[in-house]
Parts: C-alpha cells; structure tokens; sequence
C-alpha cells in the first residue's frame, strides 16, 4: 500500500504521526482495533482513524468497549479531557509495562527455545525427537516445532499475567489465569489438528 502522505512529530510522551491512505476507513479502523488489542504493549499505542469526510471513527462504532485508563482503569477519554492524571505519572507507567512486557518476552523465547531442544533432543526411544516419531503414529518433530510456535505469545502473556496476580491470594489466581490457559490449548489443538504436543507444558507454565 503507497501512502499518499504523512507527518511525524517527536514530543515528551512520545511521537506522534499522521497517515493519509488509499484504503477504506472502516476496514482501516477495523485493522487498527485488532493490533491495539493484540499484545499488552500494544495498548501504549492510540491508532485512531478518520473518513475522508473528517469523522473519527470510535470503538463503539464496532461495539467494542472504550479503551481504559492506564493509571485508574477509568475510560481513557474521560482521563484526558479532565487531565486526571500528571503526564509524569503517565510516562512512569508506560515505562514499566514496557520493561515488564521484555522482560516476559525474554522469558518466553527461553520456555520456546526449551521446548524446541527438548523435542529434538536425540535419542529418545520410543518418543519423537529429531531422529524418529518413536511410537507415535499421529506426530512428528515438526508437529512439536509447530506447537511451540504458536503457543510462544502465550507463554509471554503467562508471564505478564503472574505479574499482575502476584499480589493476590492463591486461592484467587485461578480464576485469572484458566481462561488463558484453556485458550492456549485450543491454539495448540487447532495448530496439531487435534493432537497434544505441549498440554502439559501450557498448564505448568499457567
């Protein structure tokens, strides 16, 4: 896609750019909900869109629910126009889940480069490795190499997700982390076509 135009300007709390392109504003800003929502670090970024006529296109024109607050939780939009929160407080957050996010996509690239040199640690009688599918009929090694690719972004959010329930009683993290967990394994189903390649390791790092 050629963009038509564009503008770039540095501040304080960051750059900020504008995009002129050739492409339907809906989609666009459809395109745009997607990547906002798709990683924690993600939601530092505000993507917005405008028509040609103008018209800024808002979340709820796609019934989704406004973005929060980084400092309170609040909607976003109504911290900024009533200027709640310091831009220093602002930037202090934004500091730390930037750190907190490359600390857990360390952690996640170990847990994948684990899994890779586990499955194709040789030889493994009877187990798949890098030799044979050992007594397995409905799996390979590059079953497992594909598994740990997928299941690689959850093993950050698994991270990010202990971070923030490290505070709470035991009793309670459950309920925090299942559903990420249970997620997790989907994506390793429909990667495998229905076979448990890393169960296992999904609910241990859960």
């Amino acid at each position: 896609m050629d963009t038509i135009e564009k503008n770039r300007s540095r501040f304080r709390f960051g750059t900020r750019s504008f995009f002129v392109l050739p492409v339907d504003a809906v989609e666009l800003k459809r395109a745009m909900i997607e990547l906002e929502d798709s990683t924690a670090l993600a939601r530092l970024w505000d993507l917005d869109v405008l028509d040609v006529k103008g018209r800024l296109l808002s979340r709820s024109d796609f019934n989704k629910s406004p973005r929060t607050c980084l400092i309170c939780g609040e909607n976003a939009k109504n911290c900024t126009r009533s200027r709640k929160h310091h831009i220093d407080e602002i930037l202090l957050e934004m500091q730390h889940r930037t750190q907190a996010y490359y600390f857990a996509e360390q952690i996640g690239e170990k847990v994948y480069q684990a899994l890779l040199q586990e499955a194709r640690l040789s030889p493994k009688p009877g187990l798949v490795d890098n030799l044979t599918n050992g007594a397995h009929q409905d799996m390979n090694l590059q079953t497992f190499e594909r598994s740990a690719l997928a299941l690689k972004p959850f093993f950050i959010d698994f991270v990010l997700k202990g971070m923030e329930t490290a505070a709470l009683p035991e009793n309670q993290v459950l309920s925090y982390i299942r559903p990420l967990g249970l997620l997790a394994e989907q994506t390793m189903f429909q990667t495998t076509h229905h076979t448990n390649t890393h169960k296992g390791a999904i609910f241990l790092s859960d």
